[in-house]
């Protein structure tokens, strides 16, 4: 499928009635780029029928194991995680934060970090805010978080 196809049905994806979305994930299906098929997947799945979302839910899980680009790679994992069954939760969790640790630079990866934070236990959690302090000391002004909420809840809001 062509760029502009794609592009065509990731904004038609939201409008797609229930009894059309079996269709729509065979056109998803046929998407080569596999970071705009496994994006795709994600936003379909809870929209298809339970029989076919598993299996919806297993391919958008290779697919986003398989994108090369960390930042991109960890987007996805970390959007589908909290769609997948409890069985399949953990190693994806794992696959999510080794995803975030391996982008080069401190921001976006301090950004995908925060992200993971509302999903972990207190002991990761508390590794990832470790990591974060770290990424947010070592980057220029322009980056830098704006803002920090220390009430409780963990918030970066960065440039």
């Amino acid at each position: 499928m062509d760029e502009e196809s794609v592009s065509a049905l990731w904004e038609l994806l939201p409008h797609i009635p229930k009894d059309l979305c079996v269709q729509a994930l065979a056109a998803v299906n046929k998407i080569v780029d596999i970071n705009s098929r496994a994006k795709m997947l994600i936003a379909l799945a809870p929209r298809l029928p339970t029989d076919i979302q598993a299996q919806a839910l297993t391919d958008a899980l290779a697919a986003a194991r398989k994108i090369e680009e960390a930042s991109n790679r960890a987007e996805a994992l970390i959007k589908l995680v909290p769609l997948l069954p409890s069985d399949m939760q953990a190693q994806a969790w794992t696959d999510s934060i080794a995803a975030a640790r391996a982008i080069r630079d401190a921001s976006p990866r301090a950004a995908e970090l925060t992200k993971l934070l509302p999903y972990l236990s207190a002991n990761l959690g508390s590794q990832i805010i470790r990591d974060i302090l770290t990424d947010i000391h070592t980057m220029d002004d322009y980056s830098r978080p704006k803002a920090t909420d220390c009430s409780g809840e963990t918030r970066f809001h960065l440039t």
